[in-house]
């Protein structure tokens, strides 16, 4: 996102004028009743042109009401922040030069919000509107930059920024973030705590939790006391210094208490007894900085009562269902949220694999993504059209195409017939990404959380491939960067709660043998991390003759003979798998020219049918495996 901005605004020499369009308003701000008219800067009454007080709520006006009081005057209409809808906006003032190009804060702060942007009225600065509350030490200015999220009057120009949101997210987080990058006074210590306790549940809950007005009862847990030692629990995971500590407590959470300001004694022993419960002296806070609970003897208890069916509810959501492979729909039960790794030698067909998994898919009407670092997006497309040619191919019809020909120009007719096809079916539901070989993980985990942001719709995500995935961290060793980014992609899984399916290489030991966990190339400790590793292999590996050949040369004779026959016989084998039987195998017949995967009855179906010089055709719907097998042979 904020490549985008920076694409926009640096290379494109701008007249920023005032300029209203009321089109441009996104419609959630214009559903809410909090908009009131101006005179210039004045608050005034749409119908009399009195000042008025603009945060009394009767003086608040729905959209429709306040254009049509305005339609015919020099009035500016605009919002109030705050109400029940919790309005927030960043106003950052004075951030656009005279060419036209936004300052660094501006530019940071509006691709880290990422909601509905717009110029301000004077045309040099700019306002990002979401929804939100914020601390109550927020109202404070540090060159050009303020937050308001409650009791403000802003004006609305409608004249959007080019290449932001056209609708208003909730971006709390994001905001408060910002707000400690810039303002001074903050030490890193704080900034740091924040960026993981505002992400944790636990404390978020306990944070709004109101102050109960009666004497507390020990037996109760949501007695003020230990609502309190619960909150220093959860906030000693991310910092142990006691300064910082108070400052969230009084900054980030609606209790503040009396007690707090009156009795220090209080508030220090309630911390330090945190402190000493949550951390062995003997250790570093460092160990426990990343723990996701936070140590809380009631902790599964709360979890039950609040949490658990929610995440239930959210895992059924994030069952994505059958990927159009049978065989493995029916031993998996298809795709769930997780991480999954699809690793095999380069001839073995990794990438057309998952890239039909990606279209088939994409022909249910699941929403796709497909990050492709080493193929181009014409060659990835190239696949899929030649793809649903011959998945569509009956009788005698030409097959000599391949997908090198629809990239060269060949065939153009038959070409544009499945351009459209593509087009109907596939294309709203799925994107190939085009990446290149600086891609971090992180722009992945951007252009997905943008994806969610603007489709409302979880993706399921295939990766091509993991070992050329950078991370922002410059590691020396390779086995360190693949291991950094599976465990960040596993993260993104959780955290999405979608399927990630990541392609990965295999060492050169595996290349002579039935594959392991441990094959993927650079793996350390990759197996462990992820939710369920998949071997794509070939079948040759297991033939008995196979199995007695003892050196190299012989084996490469034997797989070449493999990678040389059509079809090609493959298994998918499941090395790891957390979410069901970890043993399985599927098989399939693997047609390269035509970009396609068929479960193995059915491959071999096809490759009986298509042998034309049989002078007797046996009924194959009623053969066995075996039986169709010696036929193709």
């Amino acid at each position: 996102m904020k490549n985008n901005i920076e694409k926009f605004i640096l290379n494109h020499n701008m007249e920023v004028s005032i300029m209203y369009d009321m089109n441009k308003i996104p419609e959630d701000l214009k559903s809410i009743n909090q908009w009131i008219a101006f005179n210039g800067k004045v608050p005034v009454d749409a119908k009399t042109g009195t000042a008025i007080d603009a945060t009394d709520e009767q003086h608040w006006l729905t959209f429709e009401q306040v254009t049509e009081a305005t339609k015919d005057t020099e009035y500016n209409i605009g919002l109030v922040t705050g109400g029940t809808c919790n309005l927030a906006v960043v106003d950052i003032d004075k951030c656009i030069d005279e060419s036209g190009n936004l300052s660094d804060m501006a530019q940071d702060c509006i691709a880290t919000i990422n909601s509905y942007t717009e110029y301000s009225k004077s045309g040099n600065g700019v306002h990002i509107y979401f929804w939100g509350t914020l601390p109550n030490t927020f109202r404070n200015r540090y060159n050009g930059l303020e937050f308001y999220w409650r009791d403000r009057a802003i004006i609305v120009t409608g004249n959007a920024i080019p290449q932001t949101p056209s609708t208003v997210f909730a971006r709390e987080k994001e905001a408060i973030i910002m707000h400690y990058k810039y303002m001074p006074g903050h030490a890193d210590e704080l900034g740091n705590a924040l960026k993981k306790l505002l992400r944790d549940e636990v404390f978020n809950s306990l944070a709004s939790m109101p102050v109960n007005p009666t004497e507390d009862n020990p037996n109760d847990e949501t007695n003020n006391s230990s609502v309190d030692l619960r909150l220093c629990n959860c906030i000693a995971q991310y910092t142990k210094d006691q300064e910082v500590i108070k400052k969230i407590l009084f900054d980030f959470t609606s209790r503040c208490r009396s007690k707090w300001y009156d009795n220090k004694t209080y508030l220090d022993r309630t911390i330090d007894l945190a402190l000493n419960k949550f951390m062995d002296k003997k250790d570093s806070q460092e160990n426990y900085n990343n723990i996701v609970d936070c140590y809380d003897l009631d902790s599964d208890n709360y979890y039950l009562e609040n949490k658990y069916l929610k995440d239930i509810t959210e895992n059924e959501l994030s069952s994505h269902g059958n990927t159009g492979f049978d065989n493995f729909d029916e031993v998996t039960g298809g795709l769930f949220a997780g991480a999954y790794i699809v690793a095999g030698t380069s001839s073995v067909g990794k990438t057309t694999f998952c890239l039909q998994m990606a279209n088939q898919l994409a022909e249910q009407k699941k929403h796709v993504l497909f990050f492709s670092i080493e193929q181009t997006k014409e060659e990835m497309l190239s696949k899929s059209l030649t793809y649903l040619y011959y998945k569509n191919l009956t009788g005698g019809g030409n097959r000599l195409i391949c997908a090198r020909d629809f990239r060269y120009g060949k065939y153009e007719a038959i070409r544009d017939q499945y351009i459209e096809e593509y087009k109907d079916k596939i294309a709203p539901y799925m994107r190939v990404v085009s990446c290149n070989f600086k891609t971090k993980i992180h722009d992945i985990s951007e252009y997905i959380k943008l994806h969610i942001d603007t489709i409302k719709t979880k993706p399921i995500v295939f990766i091509d491939y993991l070992q050329v995935i950078r991370t922002a961290e410059h590691h020396r060793e390779e086995r360190l960067v693949v291991n950094q980014v599976m465990e960040e992609i596993r993260e993104m899984a959780k955290m999405f709660r979608i399927p990630i399916i990541v392609i990965s290489s295999v060492n050169r030991s595996s290349y002579y043998r039935p594959l392991d966990a441990t094959s993927p190339k650079e793996s350390g400790q990759v197996e462990f991390t992820a939710d369920c590793v998949l071997g794509l292999e070939l079948n040759v590996f297991y033939d008995e003759e196979y199995k007695k050949l003892k050196s190299d040369d012989d084996k490469l004779a034997e797989i070449s003979k493999a990678e040389n026959h059509t079809p090609r016989y493959v298994n998918l084998r499941a090395m790891k798998n957390r979410f069901g039987d970890k043993n399985f195998t599927c098989k399939f017949c693997y047609y390269p020219q035509e970009e396609r995967f068929m479960p193995l009855i059915e491959g071999m179906k096809k490759n009986y049918e298509d042998r034309k010089s049989k002078k007797v055709k046996p009924n194959v719907d009623k053969m066995t495996e075996r039986e169709i097998f010696d036929l193709t042979l």
